[in-house]
């Protein structure tokens, strides 16, 4: 149907008005900021990693991906890093929400390059992950990466994790590596 044909078909103005709108928004071009692309990547990859851990890893079952370093390991985490303040999780949720709106004024007032911004991006992405997984019942993070060695018998467990936490940490080194690197060049500059 030609456009010049809308009136008749719609059968009022209103519509036609409508049809009109409706084709203009179409034709649009739309553009997705890479910043809220990463951080909605990293949300979505979380979560659904999460939730194949709570089924593949329930029971108490483990997967030695690595024998002897790196296993697959379920742990439900009410706390904040490394199961700190278990009975703070309000707390933790509003600090999970400050550091998320931080971010976004951070980026809104600071207009940042590529890498900051995707140092941002992966942060918001994690922060917004673990702040899922404390408002849904069971109100717990899920974490699942288990990395562990074995010295003389006795095993060294680094805390359980998972990959909102990695995107946090991904996030800060990129910012850490920008800031090392912008003031390298400052200095030989200067």
């Amino acid at each position: 149907m030609r456009r010049k044909d809308w009136p008749r078909a719609a059968g009022s103005a209103a519509a036609c008005r409508f049809l009109h709108r409706v084709s203009r928004f179409s034709r649009r071009q739309i553009t997705l900021d890479p910043f809220y692309a990463l951080a909605a990547a990293v949300l979505i990859f979380d979560q659904a990693s999460k939730a194949a851990a709570r089924v593949l890893l329930a029971k108490d079952r483990v997967i030695e991906a690595l024998p002897g370093f790196f296993s697959l390991r379920l742990v439900e985490n009410a706390g904040a890093a490394f199961g700190l303040f278990e009975s703070w999780r309000w707390v933790i949720v509003a600090a999970g929400v400050l550091t998320a709106v931080i971010i976004l004024k951070i980026r809104k007032v600071f207009g940042l390059d590529a890498l900051t911004s995707a140092g941002l991006g992966l942060m918001l992405g994690g922060s917004a992950g673990n702040i899922l997984d404390r408002l849904i019942p069971p109100h717990t993070v899920t974490d699942f990466l288990d990395f562990f060695i074995n010295i003389g018998g006795r095993i060294y467990r680094w805390p359980t994790f998972n990959l909102a936490d990695v995107a946090i940490t991904a996030g800060a080194g990129l910012i850490v590596l920008k800031i090392l690197f912008h003031r390298k060049t400052v200095s030989e500059g200067g």
